[in-house]
This record gives structure tokens, sequence and C-alpha cells, in this order.
């Protein structure tokens, strides 16, 4: 858990992995959020770490979710949630969600998609990228030509 936000400080008195990190998250053109659902919602360290940068670094920029529990419903309640914090970052989420129920049933012991739900992740994986792919190439387009709004 990050304990001070970096915008809390003065600029160039961040710690330099803050720093580091910081530019890493403004320089990128798309987030891809991926949490266990804990108590129903999102992980706290993922929230901790989105709350840790201002929505300028989030701003104008596509994401995709992708979620997983041990029970059937994948994490989507997690889902949810992520996609109305990271809205109101300005961070549009795309349509498509990945979301893995009985997360602990879709993967062998390396990692590879196994049975109806590993046919189910494949599946998903390609729709929810195509779509991250698509809006963050136009969305980059569209701050490069045209910039941000005032």
């Amino acid at each position: 858990m990050l304990e001070q936000a970096h915008h809390w400080y003065a600029p160039g008195t961040a710690p330099a992995a803050l720093e580091a990190l910081a530019k890493r998250v403004s320089a990128a053109d798309c987030f891809l959020f991926i949490s266990p659902e804990y108590n129903h919602s999102f992980s706290p360290a993922l929230g901790n770490f989105i709350n840790h940068f201002g929505p300028s670094a989030y701003g104008y920029k596509p994401s995709s979710i992708a979620v997983y529990s041990v029970g059937p419903f994948g994490g989507m309640r997690a889902a949810m949630q992520l996609r109305a914090m990271t809205g109101e970052l300005g961070c549009l989420s795309t349509q498509a969600i990945f979301s893995a129920p009985a997360a602990q049933n879709s993967l062998d012991e390396d990692g590879k998609p196994v049975g109806a739900n590993g046919d189910l992740l494949k599946g998903q994986t390609k729709v929810v990228f195509g779509q991250l792919e698509w809006m963050a190439d136009a969305m980059k387009k569209q701050r490069e030509t045209v910039g941000l709004p005032k």
C-alpha cells in the first residue's frame, strides 16, 4: 500500500521510485485494470494505486477491466465498481469486460486455459484486447491531433 499520494508531494520531492511510476502512468495510452473480487468489490491495493495519481494521469485514455473470483459471478461486482471509478477519472472503460468465474478451475498448473471456462477466457481475451487497442489508437490520435478540452 502506498502511504502518501504522488500529487501530495511538492514538485520534484516525491521518492524516486514513486516519481518513476507516476511518469509511467502518465505516459500510458491505455490501462488494463485487473482485480480479484474482494468482499464484493475490487482489491483495496488496486484502489490505493489508482487513487495515488490524479485524474490527469488517467483522463482521456481508455481502460479495460479484467476480474476474477472463485464464485459464479467472476468478479463482475468488482468490475462495476471499477467502471464507475475509472469513469470518474475520465478513463473510459471498454464495453467488454474480462471475467473469470470459478477461476481456480479455469487454468492448469502452467497457467493455460482449460475446459469450458478456459474456452470462455480465450474468447474474452480477444474481444477485450481488440476493443482496448482500437480505443487506445483512436483516443491517442485525438489527443495528438486536437488536444485535450479546455
